[in-house]
Parts: structure tokens; C-alpha cells; sequence
């Protein structure tokens, strides 16, 4: 990592004197009804980004060990306003589009997809928890990802892919009570990260973009965007509700198919065995939704 770090400028070293190290704990729960409202006060952390407050953001005191004094934390900071600057799409994950994830996860990381097929991306994915920000580029001949964990209040992850697929940095957990690196749980964050990105570019999906100060509500759930940038809203039914009809005794799998011109790419979609019941549906197709105002 010292090879990126020197790409990004310091800033002075009094800024350090805003920065603050906290203790947090990741806590990953989904509840029944999603309620999201993006704003100063429900992400806090993230309000600091936008507003362009890079040094006020509370760190995890997990990360001391790896930034031991002022000159790392400030060239730290950078990096991660470096990758901030360029971010081009902010998505949030539903817990629908999280269900089909986690199905469709071993057979990404199965044949290796997430790492084959790296996007070259910069964004933000938020969940009801918190949100990560991300940087990747295949082609890069240092670093294939860089990604920033958050909760609505701290920086308490860091990860990094190497162009020779090593991964490195900091996840902050609880072992026996006491904070602990645990690079298990990193590893599986790295994983999933990049999971989620090839099923964003690759599988089929639906969007709906709502723009600052807009609202969406749908079968319960809500949505409130009150930030100052476009936030894409993803799910994925075509998943859930083939699996709602499992007491039915309905079956599916998941199955690579190829598309585009000679058929030299593929997506994952799903296949339903509902004929063989004499019940058909089809699974959703891919839209893109504009809220109507």
C-alpha cells in the first residue's frame, strides 16, 4: 500500500487535530419492512463526506495499529478522499436484492466471476446499517479494489485486492468482548464486495432512481432520498418471489447464460422448474423506474 498512498497529496498536519478514533462494532441485521431516510441525521458519517469534512470522520481505534501516527492517518484520509472525488453512482441495496445475493453467491465465487470480471467502478452501496465506498479497476498494476466500510457513524473497515489477488487491511469485530482484527471477517467482506459488484454490472436487476429530496414507497417499504446526490435503489423479486413459493413445493436454480454479440458474455439469471407443475411465471425483467413527481 505504500506504493498507492504516495499518489495522494497530504493535507496539513493541523487537520489531524479533527480526526478521532471510536470503538464501534459492526452490527448486520435485516428487518421485516425497510424504512431508509438518507440525511444528516441518519448518516451522519456520510453527511461528512459529501460535505467535503474528510477529517472529522470518527475512526474505529482498531485502525491505530496500522496508523500510528500523523503522517499515516493523514495520508489515509487522503486516499480515502481521493477515491470519494471520483465516485460516479450511489446505489442502495434492498433487502430483497441482498436475498439474491446471498443465493447466488457460491456459484459467483464458485467459478470466480467476482474476481475474473472486476468492474472498473467508483460508487457508494448503502444499507440500512451503513455504507461502503469503493474504488475498482482491473487494469490498475497495483491495486484491483480499495474499499472503505462504514457505519452510520465510523470508518470500521478497510480493504484492499492487490493485481496479484492478496488482500490486506482492517475490519473491526468483537472477540471475547475485546476489539479485534479479523481478517476471516475481512476476507468475507473483500468477497462479498465484489460479489455485489458483479451482480450489479452482470445479473439481471431493477433500479429505481430517486433524486434529492425524492420519495418511493412500495409493498410497505420506503424509501426517502433527502441528500444531495441521485441514490439507485436496487432490488431483485425475480429472486424472492420464486423463493416465497417454496412451501409449494416450486424449485429453481441459477444457471450462466450467454448473451451479447457471439454470445461472449454472461449473466447469472434464474431458472424455475414451474412448468413441471403446470405453473408458469416469468421472472422479472431488467427496468430502470424514474419516479414520477
Amino acid at each position: 500500500m505504500d506504493t498507492i498512498r504516495e499518489k495522494f497529496s497530504s493535507w496539513e498536519a493541523n487537520q489531524y487535530e479533527e480526526i478521532t478514533f471510536v470503538t464501534s462494532l459492526l452490527i448486520k441485521l435485516k428487518p421485516k419492512r425497510e424504512a431508509m431516510r438518507l440525511n444528516e441525521k441518519s448518516y451522519p458519517t456520510y453527511n461528512l463526506l459529501e460535505s467535503k469534512n474528510y477529517y472529522q470522520v470518527q475512526i474505529d481505534a482498531m485502525f491505530k495499529e496500522m496508523l500510528p501516527d500523523v503522517k499515516s492517518i493523514l495520508t489515509f484520509v487522503d486516499g480515502m478522499k481521493f477515491v470519494y472525488e471520483q465516485v460516479n453512482k450511489r446505489y442502495y441495496l434492498t433487502n430483497t436484492f441482498r436475498d439474491a445475493i446471498d443465493l447466488a453467491l457460491p456459484k459467483i465465487v464458485a467459478d470466480d466471476k467476482h474476481y475474473s470480471d472486476i468492474p472498473t467502478d467508483c460508487g457508494i452501496i448503502f444499507t440500512e446499517t451503513g455504507f461502503n465506498l469503493y474504488l475498482s479497476n482491473p487494469t490498475d498494476k497495483e491495486l484491483k479494489l480499495m474499499v472503505f466500510g462504514f457505519t452510520k457513524n465510523a470508518l470500521t473497515t478497510y480493504g484492499y485486492v492487490t493485481n496479484d489477488f492478496k488482500f490486506g487491511g482492517v475490519a473491526s469485530t468483537i472477540k471475547d468482548g475485546e476489539p479485534y482484527n479479523d481478517k476471516g471477517h475481512l476476507n468475507a467482506y473483500i468477497n462479498t464486495i465484489l460479489a455485489t459488484l458483479y451482480f450489479i454490472h452482470n445479473c439481471e436487476i431493477e433500479q429505481k432512481i430517486l433524486k434529492p429530496n425524492e420519495k418511493h414507497r412500495e409493498n410497505g417499504n420506503k424509501h426517502y432520498n433527502e441528500s444531495k446526490s441521485n441514490i439507485i435503489i436496487l432490488d431483485c423479486k425475480w429472486f424472492t418471489d420464486l423463493i416465497r413459493q417454496v412451501p409449494f413445493h416450486v424449485k429453481g436454480h441459477l444457471r450462466w447464460q450467454h448473451h451479447g454479440q457471439g454470445f461472449q458474455k454472461r449473466k447469472l439469471i434464474w431458472i424455475s422448474d414451474f412448468e413441471k407443475h403446470g405453473y408458469t411465471r416469468k421472472a422479472s425483467k431488467l427496468t430502470t423506474l424514474h419516479n414520477q413527481s
